[in-house]
């Protein structure tokens, strides 16, 4: 059972350089998004949560 198939671009120049940026944005967003659940997840694992109030572990 084949579930995809290709397609081949035959983009023109126009449409290169935009395919060219869009990959770029996309890259771009993707690192930021890494990068901030990288930063909360370092910043969870530091405060446990009890109710409405934030609690130091203790190292």
């Amino acid at each position: 059972m084949q579930l995809t198939h290709k397609i081949a671009l035959c983009p023109t120049p126009e449409q290169a350089v935009y395919f060219t940026c869009a990959c770029g944005t996309g890259r771009c967003v993707w690192n930021w998004a890494l990068a901030e659940w990288k930063w909360q997840d370092s910043w969870c694992d530091r405060f446990a949560y009890c109710g409405s109030q934030v609690r130091r572990h203790s190292d």
